[in-house]
Order: C-alpha cells, then sequence, then structure tokens
C-alpha cells in the first residue's frame, strides 16, 4: 500500500540510481497524488497534480568521500560470506563487512576500512600472513545524506511541501507514471541518495516489473522464441526473488542498471515476454529447496564455466561449467537419391542451383541443359525475360523481335530493361557523372548514358560481372550460363524466386520443421528433391545434408512441395550461441593503452609478459600472471576481463613484435560477451530453435535444479 494506492504482492523496490539527479521530475496524465511517509498522510492541495518536482532542500553536512577495504572472497551464498566474514574478524580482530554486489550477483566479504589505498595495504599483508592470498583493494564512495530535505513543487513551479520521503502515485488506479520520458507501473517514492542527489524508488508488482525486465535482458524482437523468453523470465524472476532486500540501507531491493538486471519500466514491454511471464507465473529456480544465484550472461563462447573460476572464492553446485551446443540427436540429415551431374558456369562455378530455381519457378523446363559455350538465342531471352516479368509483379511488354540470332550482352540487358520497366529505376539511382566508374574496364569504349546507366546499375547489384580475365564482355554474344546467373541473382534480390527462408528446428521422417521469424512451419519432404549447400556466394549441389538446428535454409518452393533445398551451414561452428555478434571477436592494444588499462588493478610499470597460469573447463583464462619491469601480478576470474578491457574470458593472446623487438601490438582473439556462468542467453534462444522448452533450457545451464512455484 502507498498511502491509498495499492500495488499488489509480491511487491519490488527498483533503486534508480542511474537516474539520480539534483531535481527529478515525475508525471502522469489522468493525475497525481503526493504523499509525505515522514508524517504518513497523503499532502493536501488543492489544485490537480499532475506532474511534481524533487530538489534537495536540505543536504545533510558530511561530504562525500571515499573508503577502501581488502576484498577477500566473492560467495553467491549469503550464509557463508557471513560465516567466513565473522571467522576472519574473529581471528584477526579486524572489523569485516559482507557487501553485495549487483554486479556479479555475489556477496563480497572485505576487510577493514582506510582512509587511502596505500593506508590500507598494511591490513592485506596482515591477511596475507594469515594465509588468505586471494586479495583485492577495492574503493566504494560514501556519504551521510539522510538527515536531509526534499521540497517538492508542482508544476507551475510553486512549493507544495518539504520532507524526508516523498510518494507519489496515479491518481487513477492502473495510469502510468512519467519518469525520464519512460513510462512506469506502480508509484515512486523519492529520497536522497547517498551522494546528495534525489533517489527514485519504483515501486512495483514483482511479475510488472519482469514486463520491463526479461525484454531489456533479451529483445524479443531478436529473439523470438517463447521458450527462451520463458527461460529468462524464470531467470530473472529468480534472481529477483533472492537479491531483494539487498539495497535495504538506500531503501530499495535492487537497482534498474545492468549492475543488477536492467529496468526499462512500460515503454518496453512487449506481447511475447508478456507472455512469458504469464506462462511461468510465480516459478523459480531451486536448488535444496532454495532460490539459486541465477547467473546468466549475453554469449558463453560454446562453453559455460564453472562459478568458482570466475569469482573468485564461490562454489556452486549448479553453477557448473556446459557445453553450449545441440544434443546429437538433433542433428538432422536429408539424402537424395540421383546422381550428381555437375554443371559449369563459364566462371567454373556450379550453376545447378541457379538452374534448379529457375525451373521451380517456370522460366526453365526441367528437362533445360545448359552448356557454357552455348549462345542465349534472341528467342530464348524473349522468352526468359516475360517469365521474369511477370515474377516480378510488373506490366511488362514482350520484347520485340532482334534483327540477329544471338545477342549480346549489351542487348540483352536493354531488352530486359525495356521489358520489366526499370528505366525510371536506372535513371533515378545512376547519374551521367557515375558513368565515369566504367572507364576503368578494357574495352568499353566510349558509352551513351543511355547505354551506360543499365550496364552500372546491374553491376552495382551484382547481377552481372566481370569475367576471369577481367573484360565484361560487353559486346560479345551472351553465353546462357552467364544469362541464366544473372537472371536468377535479379530474381533473388527482388524476392520473386517464391524461396521461404528461415531456421531449421528438425527434420522427422519425411516432414522438415522450419522457424521463419515467430512462426514454425513444417513442409513435405519429396522424392527428387534438390539439395544444395552455399558458401561464399555460390551453392554447390550435393547429394546429402547435415544440419544443426538454428542453421540457415532456404526452400524453393514448387506450389505446396518443396523443390529445393539450400543449407548455408554455419562456419562458426555448431555452438548454440554462434549466432551472437559477440561469439568472436578480436581486439589490439599498443603497450601504452594496455598499460593504462592494467594499471588500475596490477601495478607493474611497462608490461613485458602477460602469462596464463591456469585455464577453466571452458578454456577460459582464469589465472593470469601481468609481469612488468617494475614488478608482477596474478589476476584471477573477472579481474582478468576487467583489467584487459576486454568482453570475456574467453581469449588467446597473440603479440606482434617492433624491429628492436620489442612488442609493438597486444592482440586478443577470443569468444563471448559477459562472465560466461550460468544462462546462455544466446545459447538459450539457439535450444529453443532445436526444439528444448524451458525447462529443459534451466536444467541444461544450471546443474541439478528444479524449477518451482513459490506464489
Amino acid at each position: 500500500m502507498v498511502g491509498g494506492y495499492l500495488v499488489p504482492a509480491p511487491v519490488m523496490r527498483i533503486g534508480f540510481e542511474e537516474s539520480a539527479s539534483s531535481t527529478v521530475t515525475v508525471s502522469c496524465r489522468g493525475g497525481l497524488v503526493l504523499f509525505d511517509q515522514v508524517k504518513g498522510r497523503a499532502v493536501s492541495t488543492n489544485r490537480f497534480l499532475n506532474q511534481v518536482s524533487f530538489f534537495v532542500a536540505r543536504a545533510a553536512e558530511t561530504k562525500p568521500g571515499e573508503i577502501y577495504r581488502v576484498q577477500i572472497a566473492s560467495l553467491s551464498d549469503e550464509r557463508r560470506a557471513k560465516n567466513l566474514a565473522d571467522k576472519v574478524g574473529r581471528e584477526l580482530g579486524i572489523r569485516t563487512v559482507v557487501r553485495f554486489s549487483s554486479q556479479t550477483r555475489t556477496y563480497r566479504v572485505q576487510v577493514g576500512e582506510s582512509p587511502t589505498r596505500d593506508a590500507a595495504r598494511p591490513v592485506e599483508r596482515k591477511l596475507h600472513a594469515a594465509g588468505y592470498r586471494e586479495t583485492w583493494i577495492t574503493s566504494e564512495k560514501t556519504g551521510a545524506t539522510r538527515g536531509g530535505l526534499l521540497a517538492a513543487v508542482d508544476g507551475s513551479g510553486q512549493r507544495i511541501a518539504s520532507s524526508g520521503i516523498f510518494r507519489c502515485a496515479p491518481a487513477r488506479p492502473g495510469a502510468l507514471l512519467v519518469l525520464g520520458g519512460q513510462r512506469y507501473r506502480g508509484a515512486f517514492e523519492f529520497r536522497q541518495s547517498n551522494d546528495g542527489r534525489v533517489l527514485p524508488i519504483n515501486i512495483v508488482n514483482l511479475d510488472q516489473y519482469l514486463r520491463g525486465v526479461v525484454p531489456a535482458e533479451m529483445s524479443p524482437t531478436v529473439y523470438p522464441q517463447l521458450d527462451a523468453l520463458k527461460a529468462q523470465a524464470v531467470a530473472a524472476r529468480t534472481y529477483a526473488v533472492k537479491n531483494r532486500n539487498q539495497y535495504s540501507r538506500e531503501g530499495f531491493d535492487i537497482c534498474e542498471s545492468a549492475r543488477c538486471q536492467v529496468y526499462k519500466g512500460a515503454d518496453v514491454e512487449h506481447a511475447l515476454t508478456n507472455q512469458a511471464i504469464q506462462e511461468t507465473i510465480g516459478e523459480v529456480i531451486t536448488y535444496d529447496g532454495e532460490p539459486v544465484n541465477a547467473l546468466f550472461t549475453s554469449t558463453c563462447g560454446g562453453h559455460t564455466e564453472d562459478v568458482e573460476n570466475i569469482f573468485s572464492g564461490d562454489s556452486a553446485p549448479y553453477l557448473r561449467g556446459v557445453v553450449c551446443e545441440p544434443e546429437a540427436a538433433m542433428f538432422s540429415k536429408i539424402a537424395s537419391g540421383p546422381e550428381l551431374k555437375v554443371t559449369y558456369g563459364s566462371d567454373g562455378m556450379p550453376l545447378d542451383y541457379e538452374l534448379a530455381a529457375l525451373a521451380i519457378a517456370g522460366i526453365l523446363p526441367a528437362s533445360f541443359v545448359a552448356r557454357p559455350s552455348a549462345e542465349v538465342t534472341s528467342e530464348q531471352w524473349r522468352s526468359w525475360a516475360t517469365h521474369v516479368a511477370s515474377l516480378l509483379g510488373v506490366a511488362g511488354r514482350r520484347p520485340p523481335p532482334s534483327d540477329s540470332q544471338h545477342l549480346t550482352l549489351r542487348q540483352a540487358i536493354e531488352l530486359l530493361v525495356d521489358t520489366i520497366g526499370w528505366e525510371k529505376r536506372i535513371r533515378n539511382q545512376v547519374s551521367d557523372g557515375d558513368l565515369q566508374i566504367l572507364e576503368g574496364f578494357e574495352g568499353l569504349g566510349e558509352l551513351s548514358p543511355e547505354v551506360g546507366r543499365p550496364l552500372l546499375y546491374f553491376l552495382r547489384l551484382g547481377v552481372i560481372g566481370p569475367e576471369p580475365d577481367g573484360r565484361l564482355g560487353f559486346e560479345e554474344p551472351l553465353r546462357q550460363t552467364n544469362a541464366l546467373r544473372m537472371l536468377n541473382r535479379l530474381l533473388e534480390l527482388e524476392n520473386s524466386l517464391g524461396a521461404v527462408e528461415g531456421q531449421l528446428v528438425k527434420v522427422e521422417g519425411s516432414q522438415l520443421v522450419m522457424r521463419a521469424g515467430a512462426k514454425v512451419q513444417q513442409y513435405e519432404i519429396t522424392q527428387g528433391v534438390r539439395l544444395f549447400k552455399r558458401f561464399a556466394g555460390y551453392c554447390v549441389p550435393v547429394r546429402t545434408l547435415q544440419m544443426t538446428p538454428g542453421d540457415r535454409i532456404s526452400l524453393n518452393m514448387r506450389q505446396d512441395s518443396i523443390g529445393a533445398i539450400v543449407h548455408e551451414p554455419s562456419l562458426e561452428g555448431i555452438a548454440s550461441d554462434r549466432t551472437s555478434r559477440y561469439f568472436q571477436w578480436d581486439v589490439s592494444y599498443s603497450p601504452g593503452e594496455l598499460e593504462d588499462k592494467v594499471e588500475r588493478y596490477a601495478d607493474v610499470g611497462l608490461i613485458l609478459e602477460l602469462r596464463p597460469l591456469r585455464y577453466g573447463v571452458s578454456e577460459r583464462v582464469v589465472e593470469l600472471e601481468v609481469v612488468g619491469d617494475a614488478g608482477s601480478a596474478v589476476l584471477k576470474g573477472l579481474q582478468i576481463r576487467w583489467a584487459l578491457g576486454l568482453r570475456e574470458n574467453l581469449f588467446v593472446i597473440e603479440k606482434k613484435y617492433g624491429e628492436v623487438g620489442n612488442v609493438k601490438t597486444w592482440r586478443f582473439i577470443g569468444k563471448g560477451w559477459g562472465h560466461g556462468v550460468g544462462l546462455c542467453q544466446v545459447g538459450a534462444s539457439g535450444m529453443a530453435i532445436a526444439g528444448s522448452d524451458y525447462i529443459g533450457i534451466l536444467e541444461h545451464y544450471y546443474s541439478g535444479i528444479r524449477v518451482e512455484k513459490i506464489y
């Protein structure tokens, strides 16, 4: 209950630390009700309020500062962290604290409290002597501002009231509040933050909160697989339940940024993610009857990692590294009977797909045989061009008869443009000045704009191209193989071959299941279907297709049956998260750039060597020695990624040397994005495409867990 406004249970309090400012404004089109939480009553006003601004009227006298502590562990279990803190405090007689980190979603055990980093080093040495050697000096901003007051003013700037804590709720149930240009459900509380700014806190029902989290963490337009979104919804709900009250000293449960879970309010809500949340309502991931620390990462690079290798000092039996790829049973195989007789074009590349696609589209008879040396006749071209116009859906006209039996490439282009009615399009897209580009080709000579424009436009589209010797052969007879590749390319660009594209789900018997966008469709594989693999833009005929769930496929349809299947194998491998743009990456630094990055974590001077000491189960670098001309240091787990400024710990190091033998460039070639522990979001999408349900996805990435309904 917020004053007289009811927020349905379970309730979450979301702190907007990144939105904290000297002045914060909230509005609601249907009107606002303002409450003074210190006095426990509504603020009486005779005016209709649709906007209220808050600013600091009186700040606490203590100035913000910084304290330094020595961290000895980062654990996922709060009880274990508190037991360790108590043990160290008793043994050494030093003050210890347990601080929750929303960035790593773990409990950090920290020792001491010093005003400077140097002042914390004696504490670190004392810990080393006691056997606690995996330490790290951390800093924290401080400031006491809780005694301050906020002032509330209306839309005209007139002051309404002053209080230590205000709450705002919609005057009309169900209305949305607007803060920072974004809409939110529930109510808002306003108080001073630790650094003296106005801190907004959204008070909202847990599942309404998730409606602003799940699409922000995992876009339903990029990953429309419902079961992947349901897995994300359960993981996000588990995180919220597990970590409620972690910021109780600041007056809220969790934050709105990526340090906790990204929360964007009502503006990002989507029908698919709303459905995922509703269909899993009340469900959380448990281990031994307790909600787990449901870590998730964007892209794991094909294998997740054991939690203790990334978050130092921690161990959780459900956070084990697992392979992120389909089960062997999910692979699909299709075989066709006919013996392959490959037809090659004048460029030496197979032409079988073009022949099959054009035959399926009705341009060529099924029995048509193309020969690289054969020239296109005028009558053939007139027939083909007329069919192309029909497939393009334009009111084309049949080309007039030609005086010559065989056509040159120039004549063929002119007749095709005239037939499909592209004169205006080409005139719009190609200027006379653009024709200077053609001067680099041998044997073209002087070209009029009427002749040069179509030539350049078709070159730009890739419909035509130079011969192996670099010539265009513009005035030479047009060969059949070149003509058919040209027509196929044109129709592909215009999406006029009737091909259906999508991702493979599975093949069961004679049924092929494919996902196109959010739709899953089933097709009958008929006898005599042609099979192709696409490599580097060319389709190669094959007798057998071995496919992985999620692979790109294209079906050339002959009415309601499949005429040809084109499989585009992923050269990234078979990992379920291979579709991520961050599946592979490559970063290089100069020695100075690397030194600047590492300095905060290891002050070793000029870096001479980076020496991996230990690898995790996924081949991530989990222990790295940094050797410099002023000393050395060992980094572990997340420290490695942060210190090197990399997306992941899954990398190899390569060095390029200068003329005098010094390192000129440090190069890091890696995979993945995130910490690599727990649920892999892109991998979950890949598993859903392959047919896994959300329970199976969660059980794959979290070992030995159960999904239970707690409300």
